[in-house]
């Protein structure tokens, strides 16, 4: 509350002050609580709210208050992979774990730009190798696979080779961005 001016005929008076004479437009505020400009340039401020522990102010965007949310989960899953084949599908990522013999990978068919795929063997496992679908092609360095069924990108060290591939033409064409060991390629 502040002593606001009634005009030259009447005496200030205790009161709420407006946005327009460099107050809130609100005539109490909780505790903590973030606060957001109003709906308009001289509109009364709004309240956000204060949210929980571990949530983060998320945008609803123009013509909406941000509000909290909770963290995301994982939102790029891992799967241990023991079969001797396992098509993959984009975000994920897969330790390949076969015995013998390795795992083949199979890119997915559909991919939109910007997508990542991750693949990493695991200790004492026998490799792993990552085919292509008809007009596909990985980018690997300066070099590229054989575009087609017949290219592939392999590991040459199952224990620890490592490889993180992004679709950088949508369902044709992947960028290794990040490898690990020595990876070879048709």
């Amino acid at each position: 509350m502040a002593l606001i001016s009634q005009g030259s005929s009447a005496d200030p008076a205790f009161g709420t002050v407006v946005v327009a004479g460099g107050g809130t437009g609100l005539a109490s505020l909780t505790a903590y609580e973030l606060i957001a400009a109003g709906t308009t340039s001289t509109g009364a401020m709004q309240q956000i709210g204060i949210g929980s522990s571990g949530q983060f102010l998320m945008s609803n965007g123009a013509g909406s208050l941000p509000s909290f949310a909770a963290l995301p989960a994982n939102n790029f899953p891992w799967t241990v992979v023991t079969a001797a084949t396992q098509s993959i599908s984009v975000n994920n990522g897969y330790f390949a774990n076969a015995a013998t013999g390795g795992v083949a990978f199979t890119l997915p068919v559909t991919a939109a730009v910007g997508t990542v795929i991750r693949v990493s063997g695991m200790s004492g496992a026998s490799g792993w190798s990552i085919a292509q679908n008809a007009s596909q092609q990985i980018q690997y360095g300066s070099v590229a696979t054989t575009a087609g069924t017949g290219g592939s990108l392999a590991s040459t060290n199952s224990d620890g080779d490592a490889v993180e591939i992004v679709c950088a033409t949508a369902n044709t064409l992947w960028v290794v961005q990040n490898s690990i060991g020595n990876l070879s390629y048709v």
